[in-house]
């Protein structure tokens, strides 16, 4: 009798492993199932980062977190918030609010203008609150703001004056060729109408020779 509970019991044991490890084996399933879904479902409702940009700036400035094409529906309305190590400011136009909302250009494109604060350089993360396809969506662009005395301000600024040099030096060959140009337009007008006039004075002379 012994010898046959033991058989029984171990047949038991057989069954219930079995029905734990088809437990298991539904949740572990489940998982592969149900978290691709809800990551490809949470991926659509946010702007591809391929379609954000912020600029650069030293403190203190004004850069633009803008959002590309088909970010958003075109004409829809974008809701904007900032968030950094200061108190940044949103504008537009001519306003400027510490959240702001506008309008989606008719390709779906919408950018803003962030003032970080001169004493609170670091990165300004701007979320933009829209719909794409009838559904929410979200956009993350960061404006970061270097300290001017920083090795990454230091860097901006030479960059900048570098581009101002180079552009100091291509406007006055701009402003010689075309004063030039003028002044051989000048000449040349000046020519026709001495021809002009020479040709009117010859023909008053024939004409009072032949009289």
């Amino acid at each position: 009798m012994s010898a046959f509970y033991l058989l029984d019991l171990q047949r038991g044991d057989f069954v219930m492993l079995k029905k734990k490890f088809a437990g298991v084996a539904v949740a572990v399933l489940a998982a592969f199932l149900i978290l691709p879904a809800a990551t490809a479902a949470n991926a659509a409702n946010y702007v591809p980062t391929t379609s954000t940009t912020g600029d650069v700036v030293i403190a203190g400035e004004t850069g633009v977190a803008a959002f590309a094409a088909n970010a958003f529906d075109p004409g829809t309305s974008v809701s904007f918030s900032v968030d950094g190590p200061g108190l940044a400011v949103l504008s537009t136009f001519k306003a400027a609010t510490a959240t702001l909302t506008k309008t989606a250009t008719g390709t779906g494109a919408v950018s803003v203008n962030v003032a970080a604060p001169a004493n609170a350089p670091g990165d300004y993360a701007v979320t933009a609150k829209g719909v794409r396809g009838g559904v929410e969506i979200y956009g993350v662009a960061t404006v970061s703001a270097v300290a001017a005395d920083s090795a990454a301000g230091l860097a901006l600024t030479g960059a900048r004056a570098d581009a101002l040099a180079a552009t100091g030096f291509n406007a006055p060959l701009l402003v010689i060729w075309g004063a030039v140009g003028v002044i051989a337009l000048g000449v040349a007008m000046v020519a026709v109408l001495r021809l002009q006039r020479r040709s009117a004075a010859s023909t008053a002379a024939a004409a009072l020779v032949t009289a």
